[in-house]
């Protein structure tokens, strides 16, 4: 049980992960690559975050599955 609900959870991250890309796309379209990088580089972080979490998640599901 442990291991689907890792696999779940990897699922799941990809809902905030493409909420994040989907920001960065919208302020880049408002003009926010003329200003400091600032805000870009916090929602690239968070998707970089959510990614290798998902990452991790999914990679141990799919062991702890596969283990009985």
């Amino acid at each position: 049980m442990a291991g689907t609900g890792r696999l779940v959870l990897a699922s799941l991250l990809w809902l905030p992960q493409a909420l994040l890309l989907a920001l960065a796309v919208l302020s880049m379209a408002d003009g926010a690559g003329r200003e400091p990088l600032w805000p870009l580089w916090q929602l690239a972080a968070g998707v970089a975050l959510l990614g290798g979490l998902r990452a991790w998640c999914d990679a141990s599901g799919t062991r702890r599955a596969n283990l009985q």
